[in-house]
């Protein structure tokens, strides 16, 4: 076959198809229902198929674009949403139930289309919180992340922020690692999870809650700030001034969280050294020496932070420091 041959025939194919009830006064040049049978065609092996898939969908998106620009109503965008999620229902559909693993024909599906309706974005929720797909569900939504821009991966990523402060730990752990470890690496996201894990944790150090749930909501929201205080130890700072700021029973939470948290912390950082100072914060008196007895459990580290011990002694007069 000529080069460019098989593009071509593809990018004719999808035409003809998308003209399918695109104007009902002037009719179509296939049937409804041998539409109907290339959609079903495709699905049988959407793997090997899917680029004629995806030039079907940027089809329909342009035909969309055109009728727009003439000002007629936008009829074949309803085709455009079912046919896009006719071809991710399949690929659900012919995965095993307990497999976990990243799926390339859908990833590629979702990251090549045209653009991502709601209900592909409801479709994403439902399988993240399926606890048989919720792997598959996450890594979708990473991949949205990563790859796709604007609107599509603000929303993906809006997601995954809801679920890493979400009520259900099977749910919370793995988006809180997802959003700490891969997407960290995009500069966006990177500063939309370290201010929506701040505004967490501060709307809920400030709330008036119930004493039976105090201690389970605190905790919730701060694992992805204490997996983010690990990534960037400067962090540490904006968590001891909600310290300040916290009641008793969130205080004795964070202190726990943090000594979990401190012994993957570098204690050579000069925020810590600050804290401990008494530089940063010095009204978290308590919140620095959790900080201190944590790492000076490194006899290595112990040396390093002797030192900003010593000065804050002598500042401070707290024997404790000693």
């Amino acid at each position: 076959m000529e080069s460019g041959g098989l593009e071509l025939r593809l990018l004719l194919l999808a035409r003809i198809l998308t003209s399918t009830g695109s104007d009902e006064s002037s009719g179509s040049l296939v049937e409804d229902g041998l539409r109907q049978q290339c959609q079903e065609f495709i699905c049988e092996d959407l793997a090997s198929r899917l680029e004629l898939a995806s030039c079907w969908l940027y089809a329909e998106a342009a035909s969309n674009v055109e009728s727009a620009l003439k000002g007629h109503r936008l009829s074949g965008d309803e085709q455009y949403r079912k046919l896009l999620l006719s071809f991710m229902g399949r690929a659900i559909e012919m995965r095993s139930s307990s497999d976990q693993s990243r799926d390339p024909t859908l990833s590629k599906l979702l990251i090549e289309a045209p653009s991502l309706p709601e209900e592909v974005m409801d479709e994403l929720r439902r399988l993240s919180e399926d606890p048989s797909s919720s792997s598959v569900g996450l890594y979708l939504l990473g991949d949205v992340v990563l790859e796709r821009y604007g609107d599509d991966r603000d929303r993906a990523l809006k997601i995954l922020l809801e679920y890493a402060i979400c009520d259900d730990e099977l749910l919370r752990g793995p988006a809180i690692r997802l959003l700490t470890t891969t997407l960290l690496e995009l500069k966006e996201t990177e500063e939309e999870t370290e201010k929506y894990s701040l505004s967490a944790v501060k709307e809920m150090v400030e709330r008036k809650p119930d004493a039976g749930e105090e201690k389970n909501e605190i905790g919730r929201v701060l694992h992805l700030l204490m997996a983010l205080v690990v990534k960037k130890p400067e962090l540490l700072v904006n968590l001891a001034e909600f310290f300040v700021i916290s009641s008793s029973v969130d205080r004795d939470v964070i202190l726990d969280l943090l000594a979990d948290s401190a012994k993957q912390i570098p204690g050579d950082s000069e925020s810590v050294s600050a804290l401990i100072r008494g530089d940063q914060v010095p009204d978290a008196g308590p919140y620095a020496l959790k900080l201190l007895e944590t790492l000076a459990a490194d006899s290595k580290l112990a040396l390093v932070l002797l030192e900003p011990a010593k000065e804050r002694f002598s500042s401070s007069g707290d024997v404790r420091f000693i």
